[in-house]
């Protein structure tokens, strides 16, 4: 139940999001079926762990900030720092929000010492008063009682099945052989497959859709099992082509004007793209199959989502039919999006059982 409401609070704070940038009509219901619907947030709302509370602390900081830009006040700062703290107390990586949000703290720092406002150095000062001991008291308290690194990750012994060591990092992210592609699921030796995922961007987008453990065996070998695997692949190969959307809608716009002013869609750019190299940092640093995990990156799918958003806004507000033809286009990807996916994790559910 806890982490069910977890996931709901993130679908909640992104909606709020979405109304802030004021999206409305299609621009709002895509974004808000793409991450309503998405997979990551069913998978989590049932795992018993602290990933999907930390992601929601994560993106109650990414609208705090925002809200916070537009208006400057302490209480909305102190709010900032109650996500981020809590947060790091929930899962230490959630310190990866932090950067950009610092970023977006220089900006203001900047325009308020233009403008000789230097309360601004006792509001940051009052900042990390609140977001320091929540966040660093446990690791800390680690570190003076037993030596534990602040930073300290368990690493998995590389006699482990999934052990990567063997390729080369080189090798394993510029791999974009086709036998990759010959299942959408997630692949394990130990689920009869004959090698595991090696490369962090298949593993991630397969992950995305169907976590880990959900593949072909999860459904009965009959005529309607195969027919729920078939559908997956189609699943899978429409979140591509979505997230490349996402992808080059967001690219597009660090170069041209949309209707997020500058410092809130280079601080969500900003953070996505920070998200993404951490991921493949990450993968660099603990070359196991299971460091490319979605879950190390979920607030991206929100981040795609908005952006899809403002680009189908942009072509509403262009009056040119063509506009509108490619807006309900995106609204029909998005409404087949949330159909599969219901459709699949209804038939996990009714296999399981």
């Amino acid at each position: 139940t806890l982490t069910l409401f977890y996931a709901m609070t993130i679908i909640i704070t992104s909606y709020r999001l979405l109304r802030h940038f004021r999206l409305k009509g299609i621009a709002l219901y895509l974004p808000l079926l793409l991450i309503s619907f998405h997979p990551t947030f069913i998978l989590f709302s049932g795992s018993i762990n602290n990933d999907i509370l930390s992601v929601a602390f994560v993106v109650g900081a990414m609208f705090c900030t925002i809200r916070w830009y537009d208006n400057q006040t302490l209480p909305g700062l102190l709010k900032i720092a109650l996500c981020v703290g809590l947060g790091m107390m929930t899962k230490m990586s959630s310190a990866l929000v932090a950067i950009p949000i610092a970023a977006v703290f220089l900006v203001v720092l900047v325009q308020r010492l233009r403008q000789k406002r230097w309360r601004i150095f006792g509001e940051y000062g009052l900042f990390l008063l609140v977001c320091a001991p929540l966040g660093l008291w446990y690791p800390v308290r680690n570190l003076i009682r037993f030596g534990v690194p602040i930073n300290y990750v368990q690493e998995l012994p590389v006699t482990t099945f999934q052990y990567l060591g063997h390729m080369s990092f080189w090798d394993r992210i510029r791999d974009f052989s086709a036998h990759q592609f010959e299942s959408v699921y997630e692949q394990w030796t130990t689920n009869g497959s004959s090698y595991n995922e090696y490369n962090p961007l298949i593993a991630v987008m397969k992950n995305a859709v169907f976590g880990e453990y959900i593949n072909e065996g999860c459904f009965s070998d009959t005529a309607a099992g195969a027919f729920y695997v078939h559908v997956g692949e189609v699943l899978f190969w429409l979140n591509v082509v979505l997230a490349a959307a996402a992808l080059i809608a967001m690219l597009v716009f660090c170069f041209r004007k949309c209707s997020l002013s500058p410092v809130p869609k280079y601080f969500l750019v900003g953070f996505s793209l920070f998200q993404l190299v951490n991921l493949y940092t990450l993968s660099y640093q603990y070359p196991f199959s299971c460091s490319s995990n979605f879950r190390y990156i979920m607030p991206t799918c929100i981040i795609g989502a908005i952006f899809l958003g403002v680009t189908v806004q942009q072509w509403q507000s262009s009056g040119k039919t063509v506009g509108k033809v490619l807006s309900y286009g995106m609204l029909a990807m998005g409404l087949l999006f949330a159909c599969l996916v219901f459709f699949i994790y209804q038939g996990v559910g009714l296999y399981a059982s």
